[in-house]
């Protein structure tokens, strides 16, 4: 059997992506459950029979076949649910109840064994063991207080079954004896059978969990690892792609610029009406923004990918941010002490273009004269973390816009304000100097961005083919 832990990282996926792969975890998981509980119905018929018609044990058939039937008309019952949800529950369903369904289906299958073994002998029963099966199933599927929970079911009820059961005539250790006067007792098989469970519940629940806790860790870093690939296949493609549009459309766009220009000459001086002159003018203009649109994806995409790597400090990387910047006034910096010192080795010219990135979405976001935060603090508890974060005073975004922000190309800027591209480059720098970029908004609250770039160790050497930035 295949089980899906639903635990544990999932990388750095968006909640909703996030939601879609827990909720098809669940539903692996539960697929599975079922047909692990119709090959448990049969294997205890086939128990029972081969029990009592073979082995000619006297059995309590009624009472054990009724508690086989329960179990596979709940189980007949789960699979039509299982078959009808696929269809109609989505994935935020899934997650809030598959855990429970699996977990309360456990829950019963526990007391239905106890059951079972009621009727057969109690705890001598060889076929106690099975208790670990849906223990396993419960440390590695479900977890946290589930898991506890359906523990301390199965402890307390094989400790109930060594006092309470029907006993069968089939030899073996006795489970009570005699003491000195003639008291009914535990014999010392008994207790070293109870602790031998409890020490079993307890170390395989310890182990099994922290086994599945690493593999889900590791299916989170790989998740993340995945992203963070794709990203940079992206960012490779639009470098490529920028400066192949940009070549290709360079002459045609020039011929145009010049005709545009002469044209406009002309229509001057033949006395044409303003309309017409500032149509003209209009086409020059136009073809000259889209020139600066492709000069500057080449030149975000491409710096990005291949810029040599420096070391700045966090006050000089927010002043090349704002060399020039229009709205430069109203950008309040502040650089805690614990950064002044720091040095972050990254390329300058991307660095510095994807705060002034950010910096300018706040700038756009925020009311008409309203100042924007620009802050620098070491992030020491994090790890050798410098944290840059940038507070907007606007409206901020609903949780739609939100879960969509650093896509390539999305925006919410009216046309010509611009290309969505801004998060989309700031967020895969980060990540590719093993850095993150985090956004946080809500309505009317404005929106926080915080980028987290590692800083080099104090005291480090400049590495070979990495310098040290001072203009």
């Amino acid at each position: 059997m295949t089980v899906a832990p639903t635990t544990g990282a999932v990388g750095a996926m968006p909640p909703a992506q996030h939601e879609s792969v827990a909720a098809e975890r669940l539903r692996i998981n539960l697929s599975w459950f079922v047909k692990l509980r119709w090959a448990g119905a049969l294997g205890q018929l086939a128990t029972i029979g081969v029990v009592h018609f073979w082995f000619g044990v006297e059995l309590e058939l009624g009472a054990l076949l009724a508690i086989v039937a329960v179990g596979a008309g709940t189980n007949a019952g789960l699979e039509v649910w299982l078959r009808w949800a696929a269809r109609g529950v989505d994935a935020r369903g899934w997650v809030a109840h598959g855990r429970t369904l699996i977990g309360t289906v456990n829950l019963l299958d526990i007391v239905l064994l106890s059951g079972l073994l009621y009727f057969s002998g109690g705890a001598a029963n060889p076929f106690a063991i099975f208790y670990f099966v849906n223990l396993a199933l419960a440390m590695v599927v479900l977890g946290g207080l589930w898991m506890r929970a359906l523990n301390a079911t199965a402890l307390v009820a094989f400790t109930l079954l060594l006092f309470h059961h029907r006993p069968l005539d089939i030899g073996g250790p006795a489970l009570f004896g005699e003491d000195g006067e003639g008291s009914r007792v535990l014999t010392t098989y008994a207790k070293g059978l109870l602790v031998a469970f409890a020490a079993v519940v307890a170390f395989t629940a310890y182990f099994v969990r922290r086994l599945s806790d690493s593999l889900a860790a590791r299916e989170g870093e790989l998740e993340a690892e995945r992203a963070r690939k794709a990203d940079n296949d992206r960012l490779q493609a639009l470098a490529t792609l920028a400066a192949g549009a940009a070549h290709e459309l360079s002459s045609p766009l020039s011929t145009i610029a010049v005709v545009a220009r002469e044209l406009e000459r002309v229509l001057a001086r033949s006395g044409a009406t303003d309309e017409a002159v500032e149509d003209a003018r209009l086409i020059r203009d136009e073809v000259t923004r889209c020139r600066t649109i492709l000069d500057q994806m080449s030149l975000d995409a491409g710096s990005a990918v291949g810029e040599e790597i420096v070391e700045l400090r966090p006050a000089e990387l927010i002043e090349n941010a704002l060399r020039n910047l229009r709205g430069r006034a109203l950008v309040r910096v502040s650089v805690e002490t614990s950064a002044q010192n720091a040095r972050l080795a990254v390329p300058r010219v991307a660095m510095s273009r994807a705060l002034r990135g950010l910096i300018k979405n706040a700038l756009d976001a925020s009311a008409e004269g309203r100042e924007v935060a620009v802050s620098a603090k070491a992030d020491l508890a994090a790890g050798s973390f410098v944290v840059l974060e940038v507070v907007d005073a606007g409206s901020g975004m609903e949780p739609e816009v939100l879960a969509r922000a650093g896509d390539p190309f999305f925006t919410t800027k009216d046309p010509g304000r611009g290309m969505g591209l801004g998060l989309f480059l700031a967020r895969t720098l980060a990540d590719r100097l093993g850095g993150r970029l985090e956004l946080r908004s809500g309505p009317e609250r404005g929106t926080v961005a915080t980028l987290h770039i590692r800083a080099v160790a104090a005291g480090a050497e400049t590495a070979p083919g990495r310098r040290e930035d001072r203009g």
